[in-house]
C-alpha cells in the first residue's frame, strides 16, 4: 500500500462541465444546451475550419475530461493519458 502517492490531484479537476465551442455547434440554442454535432466535430478535429478552432477543440476535449476526471469517472488508463497531455 502506498501512502505517499495520491491517485488524482487538484489541478487536474474542474467542478463545471465546460461549454462546447461555437465550432462544433450547430446553433446558439445547441451550444447553451450542449449538444455537439458529431460531423463538426470531426470536421474540425481534421483542420476544416482552421487551427484556432482546433485548438478550441482540443482543449475543450482536456477540460471536459478535467470534469470527469473530479466526478472519479475516469479510468487509470485515462486518468494517465490526461497527466501525460496536461
Amino acid at each position: 500500500m502506498r501512502k505517499n502517492k495520491k491517485p488524482f490531484y487538484t489541478e487536474y479537476m474542474i467542478k463545471h462541465w465546460p461549454k462546447p465551442p461555437r465550432c462544433i455547434c450547430s446553433n446558439r440554442i445547441n451550444r447553451e444546451l450542449g449538444i455537439v454535432s458529431p460531423t463538426l466535430e470531426m470536421y474540425t478535429a481534421l483542420g476544416g475550419k482552421g487551427k484556432q478552432a482546433a485548438d478550441e477543440l482540443k482543449e475543450y476535449k482536456v477540460r471536459s475530461m478535467k470534469y470527469l476526471c473530479y466526478k472519479r469517472k475516469l479510468s487509470k488508463a485515462q486518468w494517465k493519458a490526461l497527466y501525460r497531455t496536461v
